[in-house]
């Protein structure tokens, strides 16, 4: 953990230039006890080459209106992901997703319909038309969307402020008194 002397205007949540969060899915026919309750525990594996391939479509500016929990969504749907990535270690899949705002369970909500494209239900192509970009039948709205990932694998990991670097700096208080 670390602290640091900020300007009297900081606000952590208004001053973030982006955050990101992790998103742990265990698969396999068991899961360990003591991860149970920490990951969304999927059987089936995923598709890894149409997974990654459905994050290259989100990553960049889009309306996420169907990314959004019904009822809570703004007027102002657009969001831009800088960075959505899905990795593998073992049974363990992440999913890393970056962004300088979200929508209410945006993250959920994505990682829901990756899981219908890992699984093979739906084709990575599918988020362009989620996303309502050129060529879709209908509007991007929440009902077409893969279902909400429970909360249990979700992880606020890190934020980005300007000019305020709380990770690379040591912190030695009685060093730091002024």
């Amino acid at each position: 953990m670390r602290a640091r002397r900020v300007p009297d205007d900081f606000d952590a949540r208004r001053s973030a230039l982006w955050r990101e969060y992790r998103y742990f899915i265990w698969h396999g026919r068991s899961c360990w006890p003591h991860l149970r309750e920490r990951v969304w525990w999927r059987k089936r594996r995923w598709d890894m080459k149409s997974v990654r391939e459905a994050c290259r479509i989100l990553e960049g500016d889009h309306d996420f209106r169907a990314f959004c929990k019904t009822g809570e969504c703004p007027k102002e749907s657009t969001r831009t992901i800088l960075r959505l990535r899905c990795k593998k270690i073992g049974s363990l899949s992440i999913v890393i997703v970056r962004a300088p705002s979200f929508l209410m369970n945006m993250v959920r909500i994505i990682v829901g319909s990756l899981d219908s494209v890992g699984r093979g239900d739906e084709p990575a192509s599918w988020f362009r038309e989620l996303l309502g970009e050129a060529g879709a039948t209908r509007k991007p709205e929440r009902k077409f969307s893969g279902v909400t990932a429970p909360a249990c694998g979700l992880y606020f990991w890190r934020t980005a402020y300007e000019d305020v670097d709380f990770c690379r700096q040591p912190f030695i208080p009685f060093l730091n008194r002024t």
